[in-house]
């Protein structure tokens, strides 16, 4: 046998070996992300899928607040958007200030484009007959770097609402969401919380959307509340936040414009406030530009409000409505006495009556 014909036969198996192996590897690595899509879309612990098996992991209200609007009773007339920081901004009292029966729909980490989907999803689907929307807008709800939520990139009524250029990229989103480490970190954890004891939820929504937060609320009723500690995460929280957001989205700005002109086609009164959070929180943020964020905030949002005839209230800091730091439940979340200072002032400088 010559010389080239042993290096044939000593190299043809090494290569049916090499080729083997990679195919099994292929296949070994397709079977492993075929079962991490499926747990992470059957766990759903972001709330993010239609599957509800196991309780969500995380907070995403978007799906709950939008099948409690299509049920609301009686049909809400005043509607109350923003994040979570104007869930406690109670429906009740919107409604003896106004005789208009309303409903609380905001959404944790909301950001411009929530107002606008939520809104057409009220008029367009669950069909409420709205006369008022009091909108509550943050800060960073127009942050440049953040990532549409999740849960509008599924093939739901809420994200079919986002502008054209954005849901065009929805479906490898969607698609590579499935595959998200931490994501399947939490199906995990929420795997073994079922297997070993039953979460409890920490928070509740009354039928008009009105938030509970039934931990801290028990906290607070036996007087072993921490303020201090909670403020000292959310400072965290925002400090990480804040360390990128180095200018205004224009496409946020344009969905809060949306917001109004659609609210105006409608015939529908707005009111807008800009969103509190607690003084250590505030001086925390120097360092992040914050003052220069929120003073940007002012300016566009007054603009686009004064275009569309819109009443426009900073209420940033507790001077603007005699709010109080120890009426929070953590660095961004107004308790009750302060949201009802909000209410009352809003409500009361610009009355609005059935």
């Amino acid at each position: 046998m010559s010389l080239a014909a042993s290096l044939d036969a000593v190299a043809a198996p090494r290569d049916l070996d090499w080729r083997t192996f990679v195919r099994r590897f292929l296949w070994t690595l397709a079977a492993v992300l075929l079962l991490t899509a499926l747990l992470n879309y059957f766990v759903n612990p972001e709330s993010i899928y239609p599957t509800d098996l196991l309780p969500p992991l995380t907070w995403n209200t978007r799906p709950a607040k939008a099948r409690m609007m299509d049920v609301a009773q009686p049909r809400p007339q005043a509607l109350i958007l923003g994040s979570s920081r104007i869930m406690k901004i109670d429906p009740a009292l919107v409604q003896r200030l106004t005789g208009l029966p309303a409903f609380n729909a905001g959404v944790n980490a909301a950001e411009a484009e929530d107002y606008y989907v939520l809104l057409r999803y009220a008029i367009e689907h669950a069909h409420l007959p709205l006369k008022l929307v009091i909108l509550g807008v943050d800060v960073d709800a127009f942050h440049d770097r953040e990532p549409l939520n999740d849960y509008l990139l599924q093939p739901n009524l809420l994200g079919s609402y986002l502008q054209k250029g954005e849901a065009r990229h929805a479906s490898w989103k969607r698609f590579t969401t499935l595959f998200n480490a931490y994501q399947t970190k939490l199906s995990f954890v929420s795997l073994w919380d079922s297997l070993v004891h039953k979460r409890k939820e920490q928070y509740h929504f009354e039928p008009n959307g009105y938030l509970h937060f039934d931990k801290l609320e028990a906290e607070r009723a036996t007087g072993h509340y921490d303020l201090d500690s909670k403020i000292s995460t959310t400072v965290d929280i925002y400090m990480r936040r804040y360390q990128d957001f180095n200018q205004l989205s224009p496409s946020r700005l344009d969905y809060l414009e949306k917001t109004l002109r659609y609210s105006s086609e409608h015939g529908i009164r707005v009111i807008v406030f800009l969103t509190p959070a607690h003084p250590r929180v505030i001086a925390a943020l120097d360092t992040r530009h914050y003052q220069q964020r929120r003073a940007e905030v002012l300016s566009a949002v007054a603009r686009i409000c004064a275009e569309q005839n819109v009443p426009f209230h900073d209420l940033s800091t507790l001077d603007k409505f005699d709010g109080k730091a120890s009426d929070f439940f953590d660095g961004v979340h107004p308790n009750e006495i302060n949201s009802e200072k909000i209410t009352n002032l809003l409500l009361k400088a610009a009355p609005v009556r059935d």
